[in-house]
């Protein structure tokens, strides 16, 4: 069986990396960064990544 790409709108998806990293901004994690890895991974567009400071975040 083959894999194919998703045919998402590219807005569509960059606006839900954007919206998830408020989300953990919201949730006071810190350092939030949205990186976009478009064309360099084949299994995501973003990543969002963000630091726990207390043990329930971790």
């Amino acid at each position: 069986m083959t894999r194919t790409r998703s045919t998402k709108n590219p807005e569509q998806v960059r606006a839900f990396a954007i919206e998830c990293a408020r989300t953990c901004s919201d949730m006071k994690c810190t350092e939030v960064v949205v990186l976009d890895v478009t064309g360099l991974s084949q299994v995501s567009d973003f990543i969002v990544i963000g630091t726990g400071t207390s043990d329930r975040q971790m």
